[in-house]
């Protein structure tokens, strides 16, 4: 852990995986010695001081895997650095795999069976799906299992408010197959919880107190004028066309 000189995680509502990088300072052959070629399992904890443990990363019971070896340079005379790229094992799984399969039902229960089936990506990490409404019929035609569940994240629609725009995604807490409006603070009851965060423009704070409280503060702000309606109007802000596109009759209206 002496040398590791940085480590980054990434995770995006667009993407189905997360991934992450970590920078070596090695003096002693560990490439070589180890012999690290990819494929490594990969596991650390990384908390943030002053969030609890709620909010840590954990690779502890699921493991990253070394995906490649990049940006190697000397630094010294006896050492030099590297980086190490990972990726969540399903990403390799997805990688090793295709679904020629079909299946009827709700889209949830699909997205469920491939996320789970031993011949597909076989995960054991924590699902979290919104419930989906209307029964379809979909034939996977030899796909990855990630864009056979992209394909059904277009078709979703929620059971619970009609939403469409589903997404996909990894983060520190689990994958999750839910509408994008689900992230807004909608809950299952109707009722809109608290999405607003006040932040305020102020001196900074001492580097003593809480990480999340630091946070609030802003550092830098701008004022943007959007009452020109001519520019508006000509960058097209208030005019737009909408394509609508019926999967089952195979049409399309303007």
């Amino acid at each position: 852990s002496d040398q590791v000189s940085e480590l980054n995680i990434y995770q995006s509502i667009d993407s189905p995986c997360m991934t992450g990088s970590i920078v070596i300072t090695d003096n002693s052959g560990l490439a070589e010695t180890l012999p690290i070629i990819g494929q490594e399992r990969l596991i650390f904890v990384l908390e943030t001081p002053g969030l609890g443990k709620g909010s840590a990363v954990r690779f502890d019971e699921h493991h990253a895997i070394i995906s490649n070896i990049s940006d190697r340079f000397t630094t010294t005379e006896h050492s030099h650095t590297y980086r190490l790229e990972f990726v969540t094992v399903e990403t390799y799984t997805n990688a090793r795999t295709k679904v020629s399969q079909s299946y009827n039902g709700e889209i949830d229960s699909m997205v469920a069976d491939i996320f789970r089936d031993k011949n597909y990506l076989n995960s054991k990490k924590r699902l979290f799906i919104e419930p989906t409404r209307d029964v379809k019929t979909y034939v996977a035609p030899n796909l990855r299992p990630f864009q056979v569940i992209r394909h059904l994240a277009d078709q979703a629609i929620s059971k619970e408010d009609g939403h469409s725009g589903y997404l996909f995604f990894e983060n520190s807490r689990g994958y999750h197959f839910r509408s994008f409006e689900s992230l807004m603070g909608k809950n299952m009851a109707g009722t809109v919880s608290r999405t607003s965060k006040v932040y305020k423009l102020q001196p900074a704070t001492s580097t003593e107190e809480p990480v999340a409280k630091r946070r609030d503060s802003i550092l830098e702000m701008n004022l943007v004028n959007s009452l020109d309606t001519l520019g508006s109007t000509r960058v097209g802000l208030y005019g737009s066309t909408l394509l609508y596109h019926d999967v089952f009759n195979k049409n399309v209206s303007k």
